[in-house]
């Protein structure tokens, strides 16, 4: 499991009942550590002031690849919570203040879902809750029990989405850690939308970052897809006819 936490700069931003979590990267750059070591955590009670200018949030990544997740399971009392998730009805032991993030990739054990800022700001942990595209990192499990949960996995059972043809076909990821999120937007958009302009796609992706840029190429596959759609469902229905016969 990749880590990457966060610490805030806010009491409203403060989840309830969890205790912060604090990465002082800069104390042990500052002594020498090695990369691999340059991560203290430290358990405080109330939030922690920015080391850098940044004004909500400092945002570090841990050089870490399997931290045990009770490091993270700092919420309340567990109980048993049933998810829908991608068609499947699926009973989860977790504390009802976890995000659903945690739940769909530590418990449910599906990754297309990543982990990006903790704060909701940067996209990559998009899923569709209720049709909607929501972030999971800031969506509790509570909140989401008997509802409709779509992850990328759940796109398409073959990954033949219009959405992920076009961004194969557009060559769209560069680094590719955001693109999840990225696809799982863009799907939202043309579930209500299917013929967007660019104004309506800027609008709906404004809230998925891209580190690498790739957002004229996000843009140009968004479009692309929605020409694919329409010539795809001709196909789609005469494939499940001959399915049924």
């Amino acid at each position: 499991m990749s880590c990457r936490w966060v610490f805030r700069n806010s009491i409203a931003e403060t989840t309830r009942r969890q205790r912060e979590i604090a990465i002082f990267a800069s104390e042990a750059v500052r002594d020498g550590a090695p990369l691999g070591a340059r991560r203290l955590f430290i358990t405080r009670p109330t939030p922690v002031k920015p080391l850098t200018a940044l004004r909500f949030h400092t945002l570090v990544m841990c050089n870490a690849f399997a931290l045990p997740l009770n490091i993270f399971r700092r919420w309340g009392v567990r109980m048993p919570y049933t998810l829908n998730v991608n068609g499947r009805s699926t009973t989860v032991d977790v504390p009802g203040d976890m995000p659903l993030l945690w739940a769909i990739r530590d418990v449910l054990n599906l990754k297309g879902t990543k982990f990006g800022c903790g704060i909701g700001q940067c996209g990559a942990c998009t899923v569709h809750l209720r049709g909607r595209a929501v972030r999971s990192c800031q969506t509790p499990v509570s909140s989401a029990t008997g509802a409709p949960i779509t992850t990328l996995e759940g796109l398409s059972a073959d990954g033949t989405h219009p959405l992920q043809l076009a961004w194969l076909d557009l060559d769209v990821p560069q680094c590719g850690y955001c693109q999840a999120g990225q696809i799982m937007s863009a799907a939202a958009l043309l579930s209500t939308n299917p013929k967007p302009t660019d104004a309506d796609i800027d609008a709906a992706m404004t809230g998925n970052l891209c580190r690498c840029g790739t957002y004229l190429r996000i843009r140009e596959a968004i479009k692309k897809a929605a020409a694919i759609a329409p010539s795809r469902a001709p196909q789609t229905a005469r494939a499940a006819a001959s399915g049924n016969q």
